[in-house]
């Protein structure tokens, strides 16, 4: 998990996690560095228990930024990142092909070319932020 706060020098700090069971120390220790938000990395740990990482957010009064939409739909402040659906329709193109005969060592290596970006306003109002309006047209979703 990445901390930022955005008056501390550097201004965000990696904290590896090696024990979940450990979660509720780590946001001790948010607490303490006064962190400002927690960016979530895209790891299936973190999607696994994102709805537990969500309720200490909410608890500690940190913003979350994820890189999941269901991660929002849950309760995190927003997320920002490849579109999934998009990515299994790019995989499918990949599977046709090599099935047609394709050797996959020939074929490309792709990157997402189509994200997405999600914004919890119930969060936003728990946490007593203001998601600006440009923000917010600019989202794929807005949960309200």
């Amino acid at each position: 998990m990445f901390a930022c706060a955005g008056k501390t020098d550097p201004p965000s700090r990696f904290h590896p996690l090696a024990d979940l069971g450990r979660l509720e120390e780590a946001f001790g220790k948010f607490a303490r560095e006064r962190a400002d938000a927690l960016l979530i990395p895209p790891d299936v740990t973190f999607a696994t228990h994102r709805r537990r990482i969500v309720n200490l957010a909410l608890g500690a009064r940190l913003p979350t930024i994820f890189f999941q939409p269901h991660s929002t739909e849950d309760g995190g402040l927003l997320s920002y990142g490849p579109d999934q659906v998009e990515n299994f329709r790019r995989a499918a193109i990949y599977v046709d092909k090599i099935l047609k005969g394709a050797k996959p060592q020939d074929l490309p290596i792709e990157r997402p070319t189509k994200f997405e970006l999600v914004i919890n306003l119930k969060t936003a109002k728990a946490l007593g932020l203001e998601v600006p309006w440009f923000l917010q047209q600019r989202a794929d979703e807005v949960i309200e």
